[in-house]
């Protein structure tokens, strides 16, 4: 009996800890964009979260590198991504709750020439940044002549002021942010936006049982950031 007494707040102790893990999600989340209105987005997560008992734990790393942690289950999941993710990440499952909205215009130094269409926008060359998929999927195949590719926005313009590329494609709110924090003034092309994106939250599909009321908590609270 001694001996039980002793061990019983070890083994209390174990199943304490298992409680809490099995309530918290490990969520993947870049670093190599600032972005006022995900982390808006990211806050709104974990108040929902929150009301339906589980804890969000964000993991910062670059694009690329998250998307591919969270679909080999390192992570239980990625945050703030558009559904072109999932041809090539078969073990993501979308909560098909919005979280944002965003426009995608083309963007170029600030004493360019603009171009009048798509037809013109395909003789120049796009910078983009590693493992955001648009660039990829919607964005450099336009391009006949090529493109580059950075690791961060800062470097994104960089590019431009050195004429290795013409154009980027990203949000107002992106471009703004990094234009006054670089000092490098761009200014938008074409009147209409390139593309608009939705973005939600990816779970592993090894937390399925998760999505029913995340979604639900998301519904409720459901304020879409759009810029």
């Amino acid at each position: 009996m001694h001996f039980v007494r002793y061990l019983l707040p070890f083994f209390l102790t174990i199943l304490l800890c298992t409680s809490v893990q099995s309530e918290s999600l490990n969520i993947g989340i870049r670093n190599d964009v600032y972005d006022p209105m995900m982390l808006k987005a990211a806050e709104r997560l974990k108040k929902a979260a929150e009301s339906v008992g589980y804890k969000i734990i964000y993991h910062y790393s670059p694009a690329k590198r998250s998307l591919k942690l969270a679909e080999e289950g390192y992570l239980d999941g990625e945050f703030y991504r558009h559904p072109i993710i999932e041809a090539s990440n078969p073990n993501l499952v979308r909560i098909n709750v919005s979280l944002g909205q965003f426009d995608y215009y083309v963007w170029i130094l600030e004493d360019k020439t603009c171009v009048k269409d798509l037809q013109e926008l395909s003789y120049l060359k796009p910078v983009g940044t590693r493992g955001v998929v648009f660039f990829d999927t919607q964005v450099y195949p336009m391009s006949k002549v090529g493109n580059e590719e950075v690791n961060t926005m800062p470097q994104v313009l960089e590019i431009l002021k050195r004429g290795r590329a013409d154009y980027t494609v990203h949000s107002k709110l992106v471009i703004d942010l990094y234009a006054n924090q670089t000092g490098i003034k761009l200014k938008q092309c074409l009147e209409e936006p390139l593309f608009s994106m939705k973005f939600y939250l990816y779970l592993h599909k090894s937390k399925r049982v998760v999505i029913p009321y995340l979604e639900k908590a998301l519904k409720d609270n459901n304020t879409i950031p759009h810029k």
